[in-house]
């Protein structure tokens, strides 16, 4: 049985706000009132965008929880990028959109354990989310801790804002100049000194979100400084995917919601890509082995990775975003 495409329902843009130099955040609203669903901190939506390249593309909800019957997005436009973010750039009040419900694994737990935010760049976004959902319930100590290279924008300026929270203790790591540096703040990169320094808990739950590059570094840091693996979650923002030789043999990829196979191309890259390229609008989420939303299941074949999985698929079924066929394959989708 071929796995449940996305559920679509149709949502307005109703609110346009410039953040940054190429960053913009959109407020949807359903064109139904039922149509809007709950979701918690840090999970994304899907939409079906009227573009070409990608048809589907997924978008963190940076509003908090509690701000009911709407979403907002955050989106951080990538010149010559796949992902619709130019097009979601382009969109003006009143502009229809598709949208799939929440979904996604990376999102705040229910627990009371001390939180830790460490975010770079458009990273921001599932920070803003869980930010808003921990000071409506206050009394859960949160670190956050954002590096950017400056701090004149107003998505830095709302983020700041919960500083004003009792139990919010908000730092910002400055890579570029100096000025209007406030307390608590650090001119540099965030290092493990400046780290430890700033952690004055050791059972931290700590989340992650931006460049691979910056992720890499965090979680070394943070292991360095004792903090369990299992308590890190990560979401990139960037893929990570590694050059590897070529798939034995030339592979034909077959979809079950096609009548012919589709042969695998000289430069071709995942299997995600293949089923783009071909028509389907398959779901996912980081295009990087690390969310789990592009799971499919493999009917025949077998694939290869090429990226170290934090989701396991599970038996039978294979991540889309990171993999590519080995020999012919054949696919529920």
């Amino acid at each position: 049985m071929t796995e449940a495409a996305p559920d679509f329902r149709p949502f307005r843009v109703t609110g346009r706000v410039p953040e940054a130099e190429g960053v913009v955040s959109l407020w949807l609203s359903p064109e139904r009132p039922g149509d809007w669903v709950p979701f918690r901190a840090g999970q994304h939506l899907g939409l079906s965008l009227d573009c070409p390249g990608r048809p589907v593309a997924t978008y963190t909800i940076s509003s908090g929880p509690a701000d009911t019957g709407r979403y907002r997005l955050t989106v951080k436009r990538a010149p010559g990028g796949r992902g619709g973010s130019g097009h979601l750039h382009g969109l003006a009040v009143g502009a229809r959109v598709m949208v799939a419900p929440p979904h996604g694994q990376f999102h705040l737990d229910d627990g009371d354990d001390p939180v830790l935010l460490l975010t770079a760049g458009i990273g921001i976004t599932p920070a803003m989310a869980m930010l808003h959902d921990l000071i409506a319930s206050p009394g859960r100590p949160v670190v956050a801790i954002h590096a950017a290279r400056s701090g004149d924008d107003a998505l830095i300026a709302e983020w700041r804002s919960f500083a004003r929270a009792p139990d919010v203790s908000l730092h910002l790591a400055r890579t570029g100049a100096a000025a209007d540096l406030l307390p608590g703040d650090l001119l540099g990169r965030l290092d493990r000194q400046a780290l430890r320094a700033r952690l004055p808990q050791d059972r931290w739950l700590a989340y992650l979100c931006g460049p691979s590059g910056f992720m890499d570094a965090m979680r070394a840091h943070l292991l360095a400084l004792g903090l369990p693996d299992a308590r890190i979650q990560q979401e990139v923002f960037a893929a990570m995917l590694r050059p590897t030789a070529a798939a034995a043999g030339p592979g034909a990829v077959s979809f079950a919601s096609l009548a012919a196979p589709v042969a695998w191309p000289e430069a071709g890259t995942t299997l995600l890509e293949l089923a783009e390229d071909a028509g389907l609008s398959p779901m996912f989420g980081c295009r990087a082995g690390l969310c789990g939303d592009c799971r499919c299941r493999l009917l025949s074949g077998e694939v290869e990775y090429l990226t170290d999985m934090t989701e396991d698929p599970g038996e039978g079924h294979v991540l889309l975003c990171c993999s590519r066929p080995k020999g012919d394959v054949r696919l529920d989708l």
